[in-house]
């Protein structure tokens, strides 16, 4: 039994939508290579600019992070900032990279699995 259907029968294989699954996944040749895909979680940009240089010398420092960023303040205001989007944009914001190797749709929703794309001779 393949790995990935191992880790749908662990999600039940009495449900209905892994069953289809395990169809489609059945249909495959065994030496078919598929490949599990975390996408990444939506994350802000900060650019920092520091009152006084950090050790480095840098006045500015620019850094994904995740919310809520936590602010110290001597007077209690916030710095100026710009007030993010209450939802993420509902399309891809980046443009697609022509070397990307994976279909883009999973071929196995439930697990992030993805079928690589046939590479034309």
């Amino acid at each position: 039994m393949s790995e990935a259907e191992q880790m749908l029968v662990g999600l039940g294989a009495d449900q209905p939508h892994i069953q289809i699954q395990l169809r489609a996944l059945a249909g495959l040749p065994s030496s078919e290579k598929l490949v599990q895909v975390q996408l990444q979680a939506p994350l802000m940009r900060a650019n920092l600019f520091y009152e006084e240089p950090l050790p480095d010398g840098r006045v500015r420092r620019a850094m994904n992070l995740a919310l809520p960023l936590f602010i110290p303040s001597k007077d209690g205001k916030l710095p100026h900032y710009n007030q993010p989007p209450p939802f993420p944009p509902k399309g891809r914001t980046r443009k697609v990279r022509s070397d990307e190797r994976l279909k883009h749709d999973p071929f196995l929703p439930s697990l992030r699995i993805y079928r690589y794309k046939t590479i034309a001779a």
